[in-house]
């Protein structure tokens, strides 16, 4: 694991319980099976390619 990432474990159990934190691996779970299509990851798409550009092109 990154250090960000092991950070933000720390920060979850300082604040979570057991339970609790049980509850988010089951959200994040269902985000990641898409059973949650209100909710998306974030693109890592964009991070990888950030100079990719959209063209969007009027006709006259």
């Amino acid at each position: 694991m990154n250090k960000k990432i092991v950070r933000f474990v720390i920060w979850i159990c300082s604040k979570f319980t057991r339970s609790e934190i049980e509850e988010i691996i089951k959200g994040l779970s269902d985000v990641l099976a898409n059973r949650n299509p209100e909710v998306k990851p974030k693109d890592d798409f964009k991070e990888k390619h950030p100079n990719d550009l959209i063209f969007c092109f009027h006709l006259l």
